[in-house]
């Protein structure tokens, strides 16, 4: 099938893993089928139009969207672009607040089936979003012209469907067998892997840590992500227990694989969440994990079998948790298979037959 998907979120250099996890669902999909990938990054500081990246299968444009000039450039290269292959026979869009417009536009143009995929935290009450004027305005396109919602999470999904006024069909982000398998060589006791922001709370998980090491010495930890670290080296020097911590910033993919094989247990302790790919990421690597209690985690997280959840803020609840995953059987937990390339790609077979059907 002739796939068009587009979408606002890719990495770039202002931020370089930003939708990393819909790049991996786009080459999920060309196991089975053509798709072409339309993606944007806008951002002030562009002072041009330009493709950073423009093939066959792939344009990706930047651009600042409060230039005129730019947005119509934008549009003439995307028309340039889509002209030269076959028209799409299905369209998938991501980002509705974002995207809505042009999922519009395509819909019209195209007259084919639209899905939107959808990853966005700030849909959950506990992110409090505002949209503003024309955020508002282009949801409400995306409303007009979605058939099916395929959202990652089952709470994210009920939320959208109301407000988008059509069904969905759980999906969840694919993780590659070929990264995240179970490994039995261990050099970390607990894993950390974030934007290291305010809402992913790495000082409460080192504070945490501290205070586990006092029960059960000799632990180690890796703790790291895209964000600024040198507060964190403050942190881990105040509490004195730089022999227990590695402590690094922005990894390969490959990279940060590694280490999730090579550690037993995932903490997670953000304040919201929807579902962290690094959730499912480890979980297919046989890990246990702590996360808070926030978003749809506990949709694969299960207390007592292969992780446990805590209440969002409460640091005695986290080291419980710590101490508990410690003193836990030795068998690893049950297989994760809802990420499967596999298992993914027969449920999206099924999404089509789903809405072909009703077209007919």
């Amino acid at each position: 099938m002739e796939i068009l998907f587009f979408t606002p979120w890719h990495p770039n250099e202002a931020n370089p893993t930003l939708g990393n996890f819909i790049l991996r669902q786009v080459e999920l999909l060309r196991q089975r089928h053509s798709v072409r990938l339309l993606a944007y990054s806008t951002d002030a500081r562009y002072t041009h139009c330009e493709a950073e990246i423009e093939n066959e299968n792939h344009l990706h444009l930047q651009f600042d969207p409060s230039k005129l000039e730019q947005r119509l450039r934008r549009r003439r290269l995307v028309e340039e672009w889509l002209a030269q292959s076959k028209p799409p026979e299905l369209l998938i869009g991501c980002i509705p607040h974002q995207s809505g417009a042009l999922m519009k536009r395509l819909k019209n143009k195209y007259k084919v089936p639209l899905l939107m995929i959808e990853h966005w935290s700030g849909w959950l009450d506990e992110r409090k979003s505002r949209l503003s004027p024309g955020q508002k305005y282009r949801t409400f396109l995306a409303a007009q012209s979605v058939d099916l919602l395929l959202p990652v999470t089952r709470q994210l999904g009920e939320k959208l469907a109301q407000k988008l006024g059509c069904d969905y069909v759980l999906w969840r982000n694919p993780v590659d067998p070929g990264l995240f398998y179970p490994q039995t060589e261990k050099r970390f006791d607990f894993i950390h892997l974030s934007t290291l922001d305010a809402n992913k709370k790495p000082d409460s998980i080192l504070r945490a840590f501290c205070e586990v090491l006092k029960i059960k010495p000799g632990l180690k930890l890796s703790i790291g992500g895209d964000g600024p670290i040198q507060g964190l080296q403050s942190l881990i020097e105040e509490l004195d227990i730089a022999h227990s911590v590695e402590l690094h910033g922005r990894l390969s993919y490959e990279e940060a694989a590694e280490r999730i094989r090579s550690s037993h247990c995932l903490v997670q302790f953000s304040g919201y969440e929807n579902l962290p790919c690094v959730v499912t990421e480890a979980l297919a690597a046989g890990l246990r994990v702590i996360s808070s209690k926030v978003g749809g985690i506990a949709e694969v997280v299960r207390e007592g079998e292969n992780g446990h959840l805590v209440e969002a803020q409460n640091e005695k609840a986290l080291i419980k948790a710590m101490l508990n995953i410690l003193n836990a059987p030795s068998a690893p937990p049950a297989a994760y298979t809802e990420s499967k390339p596999e298992h993914l790609l027969e449920e999206f077979e099924k999404v089509l037959e789903k809405l072909f059907s009703s077209r007919a």
